[in-house]
């Protein structure tokens, strides 16, 4: 039986000889058949990059070390002056401290305290590593303190001006030397001054810090990297730049988040407030923040669809494109709210029809007012978490009327397809929509039906009259919206609540919401509350003469329907 076994595991030992055999001959015919100059191109660029790290690094620590310099040497003027502000204040003939030298003594004392503070926190912001980390030691974004203490100086400085300035150096004031007064005024105005630029400094620094220059990266993509891109692995650019930054966060196995889904996952949300602080944590990694976005860019392509519908939109002069992106350019901080509150532009101020396609929960606003919405699906492995439960509430409870593209169009739908329709995108069928307008004038009417003849009947009987007179135009403009204003404007599909108890497609106007009502007085009322019962979403306006319609009064519509008894009295 031991010889058994053990013929069995030498056999096993020759099998794995074998398959590592094979394994080496595989790589051996890799490594033939290998591209050499796309080899030799990684090995330069990883050294290229490598170098280029070290250099910015040391680089970055140089620049940082003559930037504390002057830092430190205002934080010890600022400690040193407030010190003599103090003693100055304190050399009086008695022993009573009176209102003014209270507040002088606490702001000099405070003056004292922080520059303190400051000088053992500013060191530690220049090393790379330790500032990156801990931005409480970033002393210039309290900047707001340093401000504050300015403001007090100031006052201090005119309280004890008014007092001493004008005053005879033999004349003293509650035991104090003029003489020796006036010059802690000047003190305290040289401890004003400090203050200021301490503070203007760390402001121009938070806001308006200007970004290392990157020309040797630049250069080193020129050299080692082909200009095809690859493509992304993810799809969300913002994820893989710090995928980029932390490749640990980019490992499957994995469970870390980049600092985008921290922030963004928490109680902030999209707020203003947490763009603010993915400011500051881009801020840590400006000296490589151009090298990472060229990386970026390198490793993401344009669906092929959406490149299509660029090029004939391109091509056509009654569509355009607009990219709106969250994020924080100079100047500018793109929340979900500015995203929305473009398209309420584009569509009230300047009359578009807005298509909007997205693929967040972010983008739910910009999606709400949009006349278009489409919900971009892209594969399920990089998909939104939390974007089904938003979707479906914004679907359910804030009437978002959307459908979904299945990019690629192998991926799995979201939700419900009678909840959320997939959409094919035809590039020319989809254009052909954005520039379809009627150029002639269209006329509808039911004159040889038979329903037209059995509604006028009542209209015409000289016996009908008052409320029933009312009520056989209010059955007319029931019927005539239903039969030809539908097909004349379009209709709209929408998810309803079926009575087996799914969720089913509904119909209405083509953009109800946006529709206007406008009832010729008087005798187009009765008309006109009937349509306004079949549209029960567009709004009702009342006007005897053309006139009376302003143009506030229409902003954002798409459609006007006027309505009257007889055709006669249309302006």
């Amino acid at each position: 039986m031991g010889q058994f076994s053990n013929a069995i595991k030498a056999g096993q030992t020759v099998i794995e000889l074998g398959r590592n055999a094979q394994g080496l001959a595989g790589a051996a015919n890799e490594f033939r058949t290998a591209d050499k100059g796309e080899m030799g191109r990684n090995v330069g660029r990883a050294a290229f990059n490598e170098g280029a790290d070290t250099g910015k690094t040391m680089g970055k620590t140089w620049l940082k070390t003559f930037e504390v310099v002057p830092r430190l040497v205002c934080r010890g003027l600022q400690f040193l002056f407030a010190l003599i502000a103090c003693e100055k204040a304190d050399d009086k003939a008695d022993n009573g401290f009176s209102p003014e030298w209270i507040l002088a003594i606490t702001v000099a004392g405070a003056a004292a305290v922080s520059s303190v503070l400051f000088v053992l926190a500013t060191p530690l912001s220049a090393i790379p590593f330790i500032g990156s980390r801990v931005k409480l030691f970033k002393t210039y974004r309290a900047f707001a303190w340093d401000l504050f203490l300015f403001i007090m100086w100031i006052v201090v400085f005119g309280i004890f001006a008014g007092i001493f300035l004008k005053r005879s150096s033999e004349d003293k004031y509650k035991g104090a030397s003029t003489t020796a007064m006036k010059t802690a005024v000047w003190v305290d105005l040289v401890n004003a001054i400090l203050w200021l630029i301490s503070g203007v400094y760390g402001c121009i620094k938070t806001f308006l810090g200007d970004k290392v220059d990157h020309l040797s990266d630049k250069a080193g993509k020129k050299l080692f990297e082909k200009k095809k891109a690859a493509p992304a692995k993810d799809g969300d650019t913002g994820n893989l730049f710090w995928h980029l930054d932390y490749p640990e966060s980019a490992c499957a196995e994995c469970d870390i988040d980049t600092p985008l889904e921290e922030l963004f996952s928490s109680e902030m949300g999209y707020s203003y407030k947490a763009f603010r602080q993915v400011m500051l944590r881009y801020e840590d990694v400006e000296y490589k923040f151009e090298v990472l976005c060229d990386g970026v860019a390198s490793r993401v392509f344009i669906y092929p669809d959406f490149f299509a519908l660029f090029r004939t939109a391109q091509e056509n002069s009654n569509v355009g494109v607009v990219v709106v992106s969250c994020g924080i350019p100079d100047g500018n901080v793109v929340t979900p709210e500015v995203k929305a509150a473009v398209v309420s532009c584009l569509q009230d101020h300047h009359n578009f029809y807005v298509y909007a396609f997205r693929d967040s929960e972010m983008d739910l606003p910009m999606l709400k007012p949009a006349d278009e919405a489409i919900v971009v699906v892209g594969d399920e492995r990089f998909r939104s978490k939390s974007m089904d439960e938003a979707l479906l509430k914004a679907i359910t409870e804030d009437d978002l009327r959307a459908k979904q593209m299945l990019m690629p169009r192998t991926s799995g739908i979201r939700l419900y397809s009678s909840l959320l329709p997939v959409l094919q995108l035809d590039t020319q069928q989809l254009v052909a929509k954005f520039t379809k307008t009627p150029r002639y004038l269209c006329v509808f009417h039911a004159a040889k039906k038979v329903a037209a003849n059995l509604l006028m009947t009542p209209t015409r009987d000289a016996y009908v009259a008052g409320p029933s007179l009312c009520a056989a135009h209010h059955k007319i403009s029931r019927y005539l919206p239903i039969e030809f204003l539908a097909d004349a404007l379009g209709v709209e599909e929408y998810p309803i609540a079926h009575v087996q108890g799914h969720m089913t497609a509904g119909h209405r106007l083509l953009s109800e919401e946006s529709t206007a009502i406008i009832v010729l007085m008087r005798g187009g009322e009765p008309m006109a509350l009937g349509v306004s019962e079949v549209f029960a979403r567009a709004m009702l306006l009342h006007a005897k003469q053309a006139e009376e319609i302003h143009g506030k009064a229409l902003a954002g519509k798409k459609t006007v329907i006027m309505v009257d008894s007889v055709s006669t009295k249309f302006p």
